[in-house]
């Protein structure tokens, strides 16, 4: 085998490396957050808290993407159905929206709001955050 194949296998050998290395970071940590969190899931399944036992202060429905007509995309769809239906079991007294409106054309916490209304949450129950620009 000449010298200069043996230099791209080497190469290609550790570059497998890396790519493998970096795989079980980014699923290692995936995983250690799952695992640490896991007792502070909630689903609808589980029994809400009783009227004055420890609530949680607000559900939050973070935002991701509407239709340039002012549709949900089908992502924030399925995350304002879900932050309704735990708002509507008791969970918390409160709605909190956080999503994009940097502009007229695009307002995430627009059509958040109107969806939330529309499912019958009443309006002093939803809170915007109108400084959700960016998930981080």
């Amino acid at each position: 085998m000449s010298r200069g194949k043996k230099w791209i296998l080497r190469g290609l050998a550790v570059l497998g490396i890396l790519c493998a290395l970096g795989a079980a970071l980014v699923f290692g940590l995936s995983g250690y957050v799952v695992l640490s969190t896991r007792q502070q899931f909630r689903t609808l399944e589980d029994t809400p808290p009783e009227a004055g036992g420890r609530r949680l202060s607000c559900i939050l429905v973070l935002g991701c993407g509407v239709y340039a007509d002012g549709t949900p995309t089908p992502m924030l769809s399925d995350r304002l159905t879900r932050g309704v239906e735990l708002y509507q079991a008791g969970w918390a007294d409160k709605l909190l929206m956080s999503g994009d409106n940097r502009s007229q054309d695009y307002n995430e916490l627009a059509t958040m709001h109107r969806v939330a209304l529309e499912k019958g949450v009443p309006q002093a129950d939803v809170v915007l955050d109108y400084a959700g620009l960016s998930t981080y």
